[in-house]
Formats: structure tokens, sequence, C-alpha cells
């Protein structure tokens, strides 16, 4: 998948574009829903996803490191991501500005976004405006539902703090994997910071393709069987053991 820098898009030929834009931190069931209803119908055009690498505070910490995001954008069948640093420059951004600038590249053939999307300096702009600003593309506003229930990354998030990674998995598109770093240890690994934070507590985890029980404490993970990995990895958070 192509990284554009957003602060590097410069005038080139249009391309003609299908876009989704959003934060698309934890990839679950409804950004699924919003790949599709972008990707429909659209065998001409790129495939962008335009998201944001620094999120706006409201968001609070990611589930994931970006790098782990981007993969995720790859694997639904994005060809290219619009990285923002979101910033005060950018959140005084009119609508109008922002797809000024999105389009010295991309032709936008349709733009697909989720029921709740805003945009623009002050969260100004609907979807329903976008449909004036942007009278050339084929607006698409979707609902981000796994069936008949709403999915949003803020509840994800709160599975994780509470200890319930199998709610959190019943709606992520992968089940939860948590990043680590490690810390030399045979034992024991630190997992990441400045992520949303996964409760203490004993969880069936797979690691290196192989069951086990961890206990995460802390800043750190602690296996109950060596791990012989030496080289960074990802545990994949099963469920959490009845105390």
């Amino acid at each position: 998948m192509k990284i554009i820098e957003w602060k590097k898009i410069k005038s080139v030929p249009q391309i003609p574009a299908t876009v989704s834009i959003g934060v698309f931190d934890a990839f679950h069931s409804g950004h699924q829903t919003l790949a599709a209803a972008a990707f429909a119908e659209s065998q001409a055009a790129v495939r962008v996803a335009v998201t944001f690498r620094k999120l706006p505070k409201s968001k609070g910490k990611p589930v994931y490191p970006f790098s782990m995001r981007l993969d995720d954008l790859e694997a639904c069948g994005f060809d290219e991501a619009v990285v923002i640093d979101f910033n005060k420059a950018f959140a005084a951004l009119s609508a109008a500005a922002f797809f000024a600038r999105l389009e010295q590249r991309y032709r936008l053939l349709r733009l697909t976004v989720g029921t709740d999307f805003r945009c623009g300096r002050q969260r100004s702009s609907s979807a329903a405006d976008l449909k004036l600003l942007l009278p050339q593309t084929e607006i698409r506003s979707v609902m981000l539902n796994d069936g008949d229930r709403k999915v949003s990354a803020s509840d994800i998030k709160r599975c994780l703090r509470e200890g319930r990674p199998e709610e959190a998995n019943s709606v992520l598109v992968r089940p939860y994997r948590l990043p680590f770093r490690w810390c030399g240890r045979r034992f024991a690994v630190r997992r990441r910071s400045g992520l949303t934070v996964l409760a203490n507590g004993r969880y069936k985890v797979e690691i290196g393709g192989q069951e086990q029980t961890a206990e995460v404490k802390g800043a750190f993970v602690r296996f109950e069987r060596e791990i012989l990995v030496k080289k960074p990895m990802e545990i994949v958070i099963l469920s959490k053991e009845k105390e």
C-alpha cells in the first residue's frame, strides 16, 4: 500500500479514486461495511483511505500503533493511505480547503464515510453538506454496524480496559493483538506504551502460533512457559481466564 503524506500532496494529473475517511483505529466489522460500500463497482478507481497518524485528543489513546493500523487497511484492500498528523493547523481547515487539497491528487469519484461523520473547522460540515460541496462526487453515508448493533472504537476500548477481550473480538476483524517490545527476558515482555491499556489479569493467548496462559500486570506480560522470541511480535489475546 502506498503512503501519501498529507503535507506533501502536490498537484498531479488527478487520479480517479474512491475515498474513505476515518481514524480506522482497531479495524472492526463496521469498517468492513464501509469499505464494501466504497469498493463496490469501483474497479477503475484507486482505493484510498484518508486517516491519521496522530489522533485527535478527543479520540483518546489508540488501540494499535500506527504501523498496525496501516497493516489492517492494506489487508482490507486499500491501495493508498493519505496520512494526516492532526494538529492545530489541520483542525483550523475548512471542509472546502480540506477537499481542495485532496483534489490536487485525486478525482473523487466516490466518497464513503460513516453516518456520524463531521469534518472542517469545529466539525462544522456533515455528510449532507458534502453533497453540496462536491457535486461531481457520489457521497455514500454508511452506518458502521455489525448486524443490528452499532460498532465503535470507543466500545472496543472499553471492553479492553475492563478485561473483556472476547466482546472486543466479536466485532474486530482480527482478534485483539497486544503489541510488545522485547526486553531480553525469557518469560516476560514489555507491552507498548501510549496505547489503550488492557486490564490486568490472566488471559489465554497465542504467540508464535502456540497457545498458552499469560498474566498482564502493569507494564509487563508474563508467560507460564518460556518464549523463544527475540524480535517484535504480536500477542493474540483470546479470552480472559475466570478468577
